[in-house]
């Protein structure tokens, strides 16, 4: 039952990159597990318990099944109860079956399987256990379907002209479950609400298929059990939630712990929702268009949108969204200080991995930005552009050994769009800074400055500050990242105390980088520790990811092929890029290099 006040968002509807999947998964699932009627077989005679014994068994594994998962019932748990036996055994106990004996067979294949070469016919399984669940008369169940009503019309939802008992194919027309003389109130709660706890997603991620975004239009739950606690900010709320193994499928995102990150977006309308899986289907378009014949790797630096759901509650006449990640070990912040307490600059693992995630973390943010100039001829979506809007440590997710998205190497991964931006080229530089709010601390001097606009390369502004903040953990600690805040720490042109990286003239119309962040670089530089691919990191830092104005600011793909030659220095096997300290290296002391990098040419 389509309803009028829906709202519509553009990517979602966009066939292209977004299959909808309106019936939660149940046709994927019967695939999958072999129950359609082209699996159609005869099924085993066992003898039945009486009628009554045999319903109020189903009606009390249910019940237990319920308990445990609160309120709604696995895939697997239901075929556990539901069986092809199972239904055969209802269909010759039933008295609206007593004068079809000899066709009991066939009745319950196409109650189980549904009906061979017939779509109009899809099973019923689901729709017995909802009337076992809710104290039907199991007897009407001939009526039911005879009135075309399956496992298709689940959920049902109440008409609001009506008040009856509806569904999306045949409005409030199955006549038989709406007698006015069968407990109209209770019975339609009860009967709405065993629908929903049956009718839960079966979720499905495949690497070579498009975006699946769930319609769940009358309602309902996901096959979700949630940890206790979750984590709020200004524009969601995520959860840890366990996904039962019978209750998905996510390929190379599948852990042993069935973990995962559950989104749910604070607002109820499609916009911000819209804003972020535009963002998020866009990057991991152009991450997959990535033209190096050896580089499969940045996609996944960038995290994966695994599944989105759109549940539309007919009593509040609101639409909540969700969205699906892989569950993370930890942000930056937290492998900072307990993940990865025992580090060293010197350590040549240590510092290769730095480098290495450097440079992966530069092209996903390329790849946000689209400034792959030289892939976008011929593409239909070549004028459009990105931009993350919220670039901080608590954004950049660890996944440590066997649970990364590569699912072997420790990965970081940068994550949480909801402050993105998708805009055309003509508007790529014209945000307001007072409409795109994001986290103070690493925000660019454009956010502060009269008249600026963000542009993507207010992006790398705050890329450099996280990248600064991660050498100073390396040649440190996480305490003097601490440090760090306070030694850049004073009032703004306003009166307040923040402690981010650029001070704003006083007529408001240029910044500098305060002393306080020109003297940490230079203490950084001076470290015994620091060698010569981290001075060269601080250097590129200092130069031109925290160049105050923007128009003289690297833009991503500047800063890629910057961190590439980095990276093939690095990884010369002649090099002494990891054991010669920046202090006595011969480029150092021969005064300005004009950040030629003309060792790398």
């Amino acid at each position: 039952m389509a309803h009028p006040s829906l709202p519509v968002s553009r990517v979602i509807h966009d066939p292209k990159r977004v299959k909808r999947i309106q019936d939660r998964g149940e046709a994927i699932h019967r695939r999958l597990t072999r129950k359609t009627c082209h699996d159609r077989t005869p099924i085993r005679d066992i003898p039945s318990p009486p009628r009554e014994e045999l319903e109020t068994n189903i009606a009390n594994q249910f019940h237990a099944i319920k308990t445990q998962y609160n309120k709604f019932i696995p895939h697997a748990n239901f075929d556990q109860v539901i069986t092809p036996e199972t239904v055969l055994q209802l269909v010759k106990t039933l008295p609206c079956y007593a004068a079809m004996a000899g066709a009991h067979m066939q009745i319950a294949q196409d109650i189980y399987y549904g009906k061979a070469g017939d779509a109009s016919h899809p099973p019923c399984r689901k729709l017995i256990a909802a009337m076992i669940i809710a104290d039907d008369d199991l007897d009407m169940l001939k009526t039911y379907i005879d009135q075309k009503m399956s496992d298709s019309c689940l959920p049902l939802q109440m008409d609001a002209g009506s008040g009856r008992l509806a569904c999306h194919d045949h409005g409030a027309g199955h006549r038989a479950l709406n007698r006015q003389r069968r407990r109209p109130g209770k019975f339609c709660d009860d009967f709405m609400e065993a629908s929903k706890q049956l009718m839960v997603p079966f979720i499905v991620w495949n690497e070579r298929d498009l975006h699946h975004h769930y319609v769940m239009e009358g309602g309902g739950r996901l096959p979700m059990i949630f940890e206790s606690g979750s984590m709020k900010g200004g524009f969601g709320e995520v959860s840890k939630v366990k996904i039962l193994p019978g209750d998905g499928r996510f390929g190379r995102h599948q852990t042993p712990d069935g973990y995962f990150a559950l989104k749910r977006l604070m607002k109820s309308g499609s916009t911000e929702f819209d804003l972020e899986v535009s963002s998020l289907i866009f990057a991991e378009s152009r991450a997959n268009r990535v033209p190096d014949p050896d580089d499969n790797e940045t996609k996944n630096h960038l995290i994966k949108l695994l599944a989105t759901f759109e549940i539309y509650d007919s009593t509040s006449r609101e639409t909540t969204y969700y969205l699906l990640f892989p569950w993370a070990d930890g942000n930056l912040n937290e492998f900072w200080k307990t993940l990865r307490p025992k580090h060293s600059a010197r350590n040549k693992e240590d510092l290769g991995w730095m480098v290495e995630q450097f440079m992966r973390l530069g092209k996903a943010l390329q790849c946000i930005h689209n400034d792959r100039e030289h892939i976008l001829s011929g593409r239909t979506d070549s004028n459009r552009f990105g931009r993350h809007g919220d670039i901080k440590p608590g954004n950049f997710l660890y996944f440590s050994h066997g649970s990364g998205p590569d699912g072997k190497n420790p990965t970081l991964v940068l994550a949480d769009f909801g402050l993105g931006r998708l805009h055309s080229r003509e508007t790529r530089s014209q945000d307001s800074p007072r409409e795109n709010p994001a986290t103070v601390t690493y925000q660019a001097p454009e956010y502060e400055i009269e008249g600026a606009k963000l542009s993507p390369k207010s992006d790398i502004f705050s890329l450099g500050c996280v990248f600064l903040e991660y050498i100073t953990w390396l040649l440190y600690d996480d305490e003097a990242i601490a440090s760090f805040g306070k030694a850049r720490a004073g009032s703004n042109a306003f009166g307040w105390e923040t402690d981010v990286f650029f001070t704003i003239s006083p007529s408001g119309t240029s910044a500098t980088i305060k002393k306080g962040v020109r003297d940490w670089i230079q203490n950084l530089q001076s470290h015994p520790d620091c060698v010569e691919v981290v001075g060269d990191m601080l250097d590129l830092i200092h130069k031109e990811m925290l160049e105050p104005n923007q128009g003289r600011r690297i833009n991503s793909q500047t800063l890629v092929n910057r961190l590439e030659k980095i990276s093939k220095c690095w990884k010369r096997a002649d090099s002494l890029y990891g054991t010669r300290l920046w202090k006595e290296s011969s480029r150092h002391l021969g005064g300005d290099r004009s950040y030629a990098f003309e060792l790398y040419q």
